[in-house]
């Protein structure tokens, strides 16, 4: 990602012409409903990966702040007739234990949880007193309790990666996949990160193995987003930094003869025609086409823009072309994108930005498809500030993903809510939003 003295990026690939239609009034049907809001002790504060939901209706997530040893938790929010019920199902921090759970957790075929922590685990090392991050699972057990298990505690002067800042991803064959921000045996002194794959073992530990090693090139650098599968067994994701202009890469990874091979399918080009600093996974269509966005750039808000949404296509010679869907204005379609995006209906795109503080708090955006190539782009919900630029009790600064259910769609805010936590700005809401 650009620094604030960053100079305009020279353009190499072709960027697609796409129209835009910007659309800035809010959906006047639209309306918000908080479902909790954290007050910062045990319950947790600071919601910021996408919320998870089971078959019950349930929804699950991560803080990373608050818990009984102020390192995060695990919370499931539970439907009841007196509205929703909050249960903290771990709280992180013990000894050995991991910190800071920023990504979102994934579930597997028993109702078992897993997910990363980005610090914790081994607490000596190249990564400071408070260790290099995990990954963990959670199994349920009787009586409504669920045990921790750390599978792996990331050693950054052995050469593994460091620091884990988004979810995990399962295969076919019960593998994990995911990313570290840092670590790594590249040339960059262990600070640009990794693909790794953890397996399960019958009768004894995870092993992990690394895929990838980032080396701050052209390759990339700094993945913060997690990865995702195409149908040919493929890895996606995105770097925020690094690439052909620094500004960050989508690159894959298909495994051949027992290795993988990385390739840059794109690298993002900056302000003010193309977006920098992709930071949220990448969603694929039918087609296999890949989208995302951009936390900055655009052709808006110089010189460093507020964001974009893109789209890749591969085209029949395997060479792929970005199109930029839309950019970000910084008016009242807000600003910085974050949590990635996911489809609904017949193509359309729901997603987040977090706006910027105390300046604009936020929105739900919804993206739809037009005729001639066009995308039009409706703020579904726009979050607020309360006095003195502090947080709404209704949630300020969306944190994470969107995601759907029974037509209505749902998230957390990072600010906002309870009044009485983290000196007025809250400590963060479960929001849900009916257009």
């Amino acid at each position: 990602m650009r620094s604030k003295s960053g100079s305009k990026a020279m353009a190499v690939f072709a960027t697609l012409a796409i129209g835009l239609v910007l659309v800035p009034s809010v959906w006047a049907g639209s309306k918000e409903k908080v479902l909790y809001s954290f007050k910062g002790g045990t319950d947790g504060a600071t919601p910021v990966g996408t919320l998870v939901t089971d078959a019950a209706g349930n929804f699950y997530g991560t803080t990373i702040y608050g818990g009984a040893h102020n390192a995060g938790t695990i919370f499931k929010l539970t439907r009841s007739a007196k509205g929703w019920k909050e249960s903290v199902l771990h709280a992180f921090g013990a000894t050995g234990d991991g910190s800071l759970p920023y990504g979102s957790i994934t579930f597997d075929a028993k109702g078992t949880m897993y997910g990363t922590t980005e610090t914790g685990g081994i607490v000596t090392g190249g990564c400071g007193p408070y260790g290099c991050g995990t990954v963990f699972k959670l199994t349920p057990t009787s009586g409504g309790r669920w045990n921790e298990t750390v599978l792996h505690r990331f050693d950054w002067n052995a050469g593994d990666g460091a620091n884990p800042v988004d979810g995990v991803i399962f295969d076919h064959d019960g593998n994990l996949y995911g990313t570290t921000i840092s670590g790594g045996t590249g040339a960059c002194n262990g600070n640009c990160g990794t693909v790794f794959r953890l397996s399960p073992a019958k009768n004894g530990p995870w092993k992990e193995q690394l895929l990838y090693s980032f080396v701050g090139g052209n390759d990339g650098a700094n993945p913060y987003a997690g990865l995702v599968f195409d149908t040919a067994g493929s890895l996606y994701g995105t770097t925020s930094q690094g690439g052909i202009y620094g500004y960050g890469t989508v690159f894959g990874l298909t495994s051949s003869g027992g290795e993988w091979v990385e390739a840059v399918l794109y690298s993002f080009r900056g302000y003010p025609n193309d977006g920098e600093g992709a930071n949220s996974a990448l969603v694929l269509d039918k087609a296999g086409s890949l989208y995302g966005t951009t936390e900055l750039g655009g052709d808006h808000c110089g010189p460093y823009g507020c964001g974009t949404v893109f789209k890749l296509l591969q085209g029949s010679n395997g060479d792929w072309s970005e199109s930029v869907l839309y950019s970000f204005s910084g008016d009242a379609d807000d600003r910085y994108p974050v949590g990635g995006l996911i489809f609904h209906g017949k193509g359309d795109l729901y997603g987040a930005t977090s706006g910027s503080l105390k300046v604009q708090a936020g929105t739900v955006f919804e993206l739809i498809p037009a005729s001639g190539g066009n995308w039009s782009e409706h703020a579904l919900h726009a979050f607020k500030f309360g006095k003195n630029g502090e947080g709404s009790k209704r949630g300020t600064q969306p944190s994470g993903g969107i995601v759907t259910k029974a037509g209505n769609l749902y998230g957390v805010t990072s600010l906002g809510g309870d009044s009485g936590c983290d000196g007025g700005n809250g400590c963060g809401v479960v929001f849900e939003i009916t257009p």
